[in-house]
């Protein structure tokens, strides 16, 4: 198995031009709760293999760092507008 957390900008765009190219990509969120309308986002989980991801810390109180989501979207749009 291969996690990471990636907590630094150009390592997550390094990170998207290669899953450009795989077969598939997998979502998740980490949230502070399970109602859509009341919770917060802490995180989002990428992968592209099984056994395999990224973790974006984005609203961890404890976390060393955090990214801000206004930085991911133009990072990580290029994944959701590749989708067909």
């Amino acid at each position: 198995s291969e996690y990471r957390s990636i907590d630094n900008l150009d390592t997550l765009r390094a990170w998207v031009a290669e899953a450009m190219n795989a077969e598939w990509l997998a979502l998740d969120t980490e949230t502070t709760g399970l109602d859509p309308m009341l919770a917060g986002l802490v995180g989002i989980s990428l992968s592209t293999a099984p056994n395999t991801g990224i973790y974006i810390p984005v609203g961890h109180i404890y976390a060393e760092r955090n990214l801000a989501v206004a930085d991911l979207v133009p990072i990580l749009d290029p994944l959701w507008n590749d989708v067909g």
